[in-house]
């Protein structure tokens, strides 16, 4: 079930929410920025006509970008458009679908080596390929910048991000007060290929899944204005994903 209230919206039984207590191709360029301290940790780096720096997790010590993938620019406000990115079907290359304006297809895709551009909808999953998922995610799992990150970068695993924000409280607002700085980007409906719950929900791709009845279901978080919630999902989602150095 599917509820609208003024831009947000509530997934039903398509999604099941993880309850944790608080505790291709491509190269790239890093530069260092210089400075003193913590400055002169961040790098800046350019991976597929994109320009990222990097952040240092204040919880973890651990170096993410310090925008989403496909972002214009670093957030300035939770609900600042250029910096939301790209929505990626899990496990899915940088092939065109990504982008919010990319044209769809209602046929899953056969074979993952060869995508097109067109963003899957009508379904619960993308491609009838890959059927354990274990090659989707070893394929988000690259570090060499063969994949969608950067070189020295990949896809970070559902316990990674949780280690950032451990508090089920985290709301939206909250995480992109926080250093990573995540936007309410929302999430790209695979039933009609809309954009949903942008303002009102930051969404998170890990590169982790599980299998169960309904076949390769992905996992990934969702801060809303209740807080935060691990989630398991249909493949089919396109989310933002924020990379994670290995």
């Amino acid at each position: 079930m599917l509820q609208l209230h003024k831009n947000r919206f509530i997934i039903g039984a398509a999604t099941t929410l993880l309850v944790m207590g608080c505790g291709g191709g491509g190269s790239s360029n890093e530069e260092s920025s210089g400075g003193t301290g913590g400055a002169s940790d961040i790098i800046t780096i350019t991976h597929k006509d994109f320009t990222y720096k990097t952040v240092k997790s204040p919880e973890t010590n651990r170096t993410w970008l310090d925008r989403n993938l496909g972002a214009e620019q670093a957030c300035e406000s939770f609900d600042d458009v250029s910096c939301y990115g790209d929505y990626y079907q899990w496990g899915r290359g940088s092939d065109g679908h990504e982008k919010i304006g990319s044209s769809t297809q209602d046929t899953e895709i056969g074979d993952i080596e060869s995508t097109g551009s067109k963003f899957v909808i009508g379904g619960t999953g993308w491609t009838t390929d890959d059927e354990n998922g274990t090659k989707r995610k070893a394929y988000w799992d690259r570090k060499d910048g063969s994949s969608v990150c950067p070189d020295g970068f990949r896809v970070p695993t559902f316990n990674e991000i949780f280690e950032e924000v451990p508090s089920r409280s985290t709301s939206n607002l909250a995480v992109f007060e926080s250093f990573i700085k995540l936007p309410s980007s929302g999430v790209r409906w695979p039933f009609g290929g809309s954009l949903l719950g942008d303002e009102a929900q930051a969404k998170i791709w890990s590169s982790d899944f599980i299998v169960n009845d309904s076949g390769v279901q992905a996992k990934g978080f969702t801060f809303s204005d209740v807080g935060r919630t691990g989630f398991i999902g249909n493949t089919s989602y396109g989310i933002p994903i924020r990379c994670i150095k290995n």
